[in-house]
């Protein structure tokens, strides 16, 4: 699914060796009444895979 993965204060990029988990996330629609993005954050993957998976359900 079309989102943004990364990990979350991580400031490497996908080389970087840190022990930070993986982050995604995805615009769901807007609010009605405000005309803002609504945003779906999810973390805690070990794996760019695995937060992707997430992502597709």
């Amino acid at each position: 699914m079309k989102g943004s993965y990364f990990k979350r204060g991580c400031t490497y990029g996908e080389v970087c060796t840190c022990d930070k988990k993986w982050s995604f996330v995805i615009d769901v629609g807007k609010y009605f009444n405000l005309g803002k993005r609504k945003q779906l954050w999810r973390d805690n993957f070990e794996t760019r895979e695995d937060a992707e998976a997430a992502a597709a359900v």
